[in-house]
């Protein structure tokens, strides 16, 4: 009997995948039930809030977030990764800066209709001209 090496050799393994495949239709599926859903479940957190605040400020931004998602698990699988989630901070500063506008837009839209219809009926009130 011989006496062993120490350390003992490493016994072969296969190389195992660092991250579970994320089907791409699953994906997109999970995307139009819910926006910005798809892109959270291959883990990018920041795009999926970016699609979930686009698909409220116009149509085009829900079908845009379905594609979105089935391109990033596609992208997932081939193990190309990328830090698409340092624009977040943009989506959470820009977004609300939008809704600020519009937003106040319609409101100062709103208050100046209010304001003609308040001297219009003053002045058919008391006959001024």
């Amino acid at each position: 009997m011989q006496p062993q090496k120490w350390p003992p050799r490493a016994i072969p393994v296969a190389k195992l995948p660092t991250q579970p495949f994320k089907s791409p239709a699953v994906a997109a599926a999970i995307a139009a039930l819910s926006p910005g859903s798809g892109q959270l479940w291959v883990g990018h957190l920041g795009r999926g809030l970016l699609m979930f605040g686009l698909s409220f400020l116009c149509g085009i931004g829900y079908f845009w977030g379905i594609f979105d998602a089935y391109t990033l698990a596609r992208q997932a699988n081939e193990g190309k990764t990328y830090a698409s989630d340092k624009y977040v901070l943009h989506a959470f500063i820009t977004l609300p800066l939008i809704l600020i506008v519009i937003v106040g837009a319609i409101a100062g839209g709103l208050v100046w209709y209010e304001w003609e219809m308040i001297q219009a009926y003053l002045q058919n009130l008391y006959q001024i001209q």
